[in-house]
């Protein structure tokens, strides 16, 4: 029965669209790195098809950015139930809680391993090279890469997060399992570990550099961590499964139904300016209280705080004349992450809040306009981006007082870096939540907001690094021109907000309501008549006229 749980699992994985999206770009990106040498990221050296080290680290690298692709397909498989509404039906069949949770899980695995196998392949498209002869193709490289190094990190990668998705039940523990594994990652990168981490390091990147020397050091790491994922599977094995919820409010037969009480009198209904601006406020505070109480949100700040307060820490270490200047630097270089992941994800959340929760076709039914649905999804994301800018230039305040000196001021930390990176990061927002709007799926949406990511790489790596190409850049960003010296920012952040203007009415003509996700493209026309479509022009027009005039200038 596990077999058959399993095969099912990987013919879902291969059917979806996310699975050949994902396998279409890793390929296209490591066969891009093959052919066009400013494409290549974090491998370093020739790439050529006959340098085993090169073939190997490959593998390596693409197996940590792989390890994104196991928290998808694992999560989506152990929370499928949940969230399609089916977990009761499925409970009562014949088949056992565990028997499903390791079949489902080894169907996952596998289409992450075939997914992973698009590296390799993408590698041996050098062989249409004639430079390089089938002679020379180093098949024990591939072998070692693939099946020694590649599939145990996904292995490893799978398993941490089919436990913590089992335990907790949602999202969140995938996002803090990566996370986590990120930060194991960031360690065992750092040269000079010796025997013990190369021992130690889960992802293997330190075994190998000691393996030409010591070559059982690399046995031993992949059996230690196969033995750890292993344990890991134990550990899912004793989970106990969870219990059915009773849904609140169902009476229990045979309970008695008190009726309400008569209502006598009702206060007439009022419908003007007052009322509507009453419902937006309040929608809009239900919307940032959702995100800021969110555990994942407070993880990720604490997680920022902690990185921006370190390095600002070691920068006055090395030079406590830093001044104002040189720490507000050091801040804007360290709290960057963060803001991207909470834009981008929580834009997700935010979009499709309703739908999971299945009351999506009660407030799409509703007397509003779609602007009073997005717009205060889009002001209570601000509010949160604005809110971490703040917590982070408390770091910017706190941690010059321990060495003597005194920090940026209020002011300074209020045009150098509150107000200016709210402002970037609200269009990444802006972005994503346009992306999600014209997704079918929130894991759809989220991979156009990673994909326009490695967009922003490749570009950057192609020689494309004018602020005119890149979304949301200005001259000099991410330092504001005070720190930079650069000039026509302001005329780029316009540039670009004004782009972002258009991205919100397109967003908001293309936003589903309720669940007819096939008229969603029909009406869109239709609701950019009017002052949407004013607003669209206008937007459209200015975007135009700004990049003529930056272009010539």
């Amino acid at each position: 029965m596990m077999l058959k749980i399993a095969r099912f699992e990987l013919r879902q994985q291969l059917r979806s669209h996310v699975f050949w999206i994902v396998f279409a770009i890793s390929g296209l990106m490591v066969a891009g790195a093959l052919w066009v040498p400013e494409l290549r990221v974090a491998i370093g050296g020739d790439l050529r098809l006959d340098a085993a080290e090169t073939v190997v680290r490959t593998h390596l690298l693409w197996s940590l950015f792989y390890m994104f692709t196991a928290a998808a397909f694992v999560a989506d498989a152990v929370l499928r139930d949940e969230l399609s509404g089916f977990a009761p039906i499925i409970r009562s069949t014949p088949v056992t809680w565990r028997a499903s949770l390791f079949g489902r899980f080894a169907g996952s695995f596998a289409a992450t391993a075939i997914c992973f196998a698009s590296v390799p392949a993408a590698m041996l498209l050098t062989v249409l090279d004639p430079a390089v002869s089938r002679a020379t193709l180093p098949g024990s490289a591939f072998a070692t890469g693939f099946f020694v190094l590649g599939l145990p990190n996904l292995f490893l990668s799978a398993v941490f997060f089919f436990l913590l998705s089992t335990w907790w039940r949602s999202m969140i523990g995938t996002l803090i399992g990566a996370v986590a594994l990120l930060s194991l990652y960031g360690v065992g990168a750092e040269p000079g570990g010796g025997r013990i981490w190369a021992l130690l390091e889960p992802f293997g990147f330190a075994a190998w550099e000691q393996a030409g020397r010591e070559p059982s050091l690399l046995v031993l790491n992949r059996a230690l961590w196969l033995f750890v994922g292993l344990l890991g599977l134990a550990a899912v094995a004793v989970i106990h499964p969870p219990k059915p919820r009773r849904e609140k409010g169902r009476a229990v037969v045979g309970e008695a139904i008190t009726p309400a009480p008569a209502v006598m009198c009702l206060a007439p209904p009022r419908f003007g300016r007052a009322t509507a601006a009453r419902q937006f406020g309040a929608r809009t505070v239900f919307e940032l209280r959702q995100l800021l109480f969110a555990p994942s949100f407070v993880i990720l700040l604490i997680l920022g705080l902690g990185n921006a307060a370190a390095t600002i820490w070691r920068l006055l270490s090395a030079d406590p004349s830093a001044g104002a200047q040189g720490i507000v630097a050091a801040l804007i270089d360290a709290f960057d992450l963060v803001p991207i992941v909470v834009a981008i994800f929580f834009a997700g959340e935010l979009a499709w809040n309703e739908r999971e929760h299945r009351v999506d076709e009660l407030i799409g039914a509703s007397a509003i306009p779609n602007a009073a649905l997005l717009l205060p999804k889009l002001l209570a994301l601000g509010a949160a981006l604005l809110g971490l800018a703040v917590a982070s230039a408390g770091a910017a305040v706190a941690v010059p007082g321990p060495f003597g000196v005194s920090g940026p001021s209020m002011s300074e930390l209020l045009g150098w870096y509150i107000l200016p990176r709210t402002f970037d990061w609200l269009l990444i927002g802006t972005l994503a939540l346009f992306f999600q709007a014209v997704s079918p799926t929130k894991l759809a949406g989220w991979g156009l907001s990673v994909l326009f990511l490695v967009a922003t790489l490749a570009l950057d790596q192609a020689g494309f690094r004018d602020p005119i190409y890149h979304y949301g850049r200005y001259p000099g960003s991410p330092l504001p021109p005070a720190l930079s010296g650069a000039g026509e920012a302001g005329w780029h952040r316009g540039y670009w907000g004004a782009f972002a203007l258009l991205l919100l009415v397109l967003a908001n003509a293309t936003f589903a309501r309720g669940r007819r996700e096939s008229h969603r493209l029909a009406v869109a026309s239709a609701r950019l008549r009017g002052v949407p479509g004013w607003i669209a022009t206008g937007a459209a027009l200015s975007f135009v006229a700004l990049g003529y005039l930056l272009s010539r200038s």
